[in-house]
């Protein structure tokens, strides 16, 4: 017999996923963080197809950030990334599918300025992730483009070894559209 009470909530993820989004960003020990991280990506992306959860997890995840612990950062980066990786296109979406990556995509655009944040002061996993993540900003809102490739360059040439530097460029050169007439970030 079918658990009965009202249909989960599509615009608040369930109890047990807020659980393991706090512990995430609370673990005591950094052996604890993997679990927890499959667990989440295990719920939000079944066989690279986004689930119906993902679009509030990805809204708490977000809010999460801003008080996460450092050592629950990159992992939190981490899910969010792979949100946005999912197959936008499966060969038979379920219906809203693709509403529902848009919505995604939104929540994700949200997290903007603690990507900025993370760029500037994260660790180097951190770091890393946020490029894309930023990329990924700049790509679904054109308003923000020029903002983050602004910090990306600034990222670039502050820091003197190759950390992000492919990433970073990569992302500068899909921003830029033809833009940006420097064609030194084609080099590194």
């Amino acid at each position: 017999m079918p658990p009965s009470g009202p249909p989960p909530d599509p615009h608040h993820p369930d109890e047990a996923t807020l659980a393991d989004l706090e512990l995430l960003c609370r673990a005591p020990q950094h052996s604890a963080l993997d679990p927890v991280y499959w667990r989440l990506e295990n719920k939000a992306i079944v066989e690279g197809v986004l689930q119906p959860i993902a679009r509030p997890m990805a809204a708490a995840g977000v809010l999460g950030l801003a008080r996460c612990a450092r050592r629950g950062v990159p992992f939190l980066l981490e899910l969010l990334q792979q949100m946005t990786s999912a197959d936008e296109a499966p060969l038979d979406p379920p219906a809203g599918y693709h509403a529902l990556v848009a919505a995604v995509e939104q929540e994700i655009v949200r997290g903007y300025p603690l990507y900025m944040s993370h760029l500037a002061g994260g660790d180097p996993t951190a770091r890393l992730i946020s490029i894309d993540l930023l990329g990924l900003c700049g790509s679904l809102a054109p308003e923000l483009a020029e903002r983050i490739r602004a910090a990306l360059r600034e990222h670039v040439l502050a820091r003197p070894g190759p950390e992000g530097r492919e990433v970073a460029a990569f992302w500068i050169r899909e921003l830029s559209n033809g833009q940006d007439g420097d064609d030194r970030w084609t080099s590194i």
